[in-house]
């Protein structure tokens, strides 16, 4: 995760979600007792609470990490949650890998009918849930490559994926609404990191430079983005 994902693999993970969403879109399948919705109270209320109180701590450790700016949204973002929430939660949904970054895919090199190229197996289904398929496209192109290579290729690769997911069945979908589910995605999608940096080994280096790198990407595509 460190030197971040190819462009290939960012394009074949984001036709690989298009793929995954367009067969869930809108199922009846999604309403299983098993699959909690993104909004989901008992998850938001633990997530919410976990990231008031990780953030203070991550403010400060990483302040070289968080430009003025960056940490003014960090700031605010408690009392936006709920919002966001809400709105990445409402219709038209599909089934959500719910933590679809690099460590969570595998690449195979060639399929069994001739396809060549890094084909994506994605691993790690526990946070699963059904919600806007903006969440899984933001949480992988911000915090799983770098933020230079994605900002020159962003809109490309988002027009790409909707493209796919249109051709996978999604309708009354467009590429507005998708650019604004992206948005909110990317805004909180930076509780992630800031979430990780509560499980990390303060004394383990390798683990506070990931977290540190998690951070200034996730920082960088809020600011990009407008989010």
């Amino acid at each position: 995760m460190r030197t971040g994902y190819t462009l290939a693999e960012a394009q074949a993970v984001l036709g690989a979600l298009a793929r995954l969403h367009g067969a869930f879109w809108q199922s009846p399948r999604l309403g299983a007792a098993w699959l909690p919705a993104w909004n989901d109270p008992g998850i938001g209320a633990l997530v919410r609470g976990a990231y008031a109180q990780v953030w203070p701590a991550c403010r400060q450790h990483f302040a070289a990490a968080l430009p003025d700016d960056v940490a003014a949204f960090g700031d605010g973002l408690e009392a936006r949650l709920p919002t966001l929430v809400e709105e990445l939660a409402a219709a038209p949904v599909t089934l959500l890998h719910g933590d679809c970054r690099l460590d969570n895919v595998l690449f195979r090199d060639e399929e069994p009918d001739g396809h060549v190229g890094p084909t994506p197996v994605f691993i790690d289904w526990r946070l699963v849930a059904s919600g806007r398929p903006a969440l899984d496209v933001a949480y992988f192109l911000t915090q799983s490559g770098d933020p230079a290579q994605l900002a020159a290729h962003e809109d490309d690769l988002l027009g790409g994926y909707h493209a796919a997911l249109t051709d996978a069945g999604a309708d009354g979908y467009g590429f507005d609404d998708l650019a604004a589910d992206y948005r909110r995605a990317v805004a909180q999608c930076f509780v992630y990191p800031v979430l990780a940096v509560g499980s990390i080994d303060p004394g383990d280096a390798a683990q506070v430079e990931m977290a540190g790198i998690a951070l200034a990407r996730a920082g960088a595509a809020v600011m990009r983005v407008g989010a």
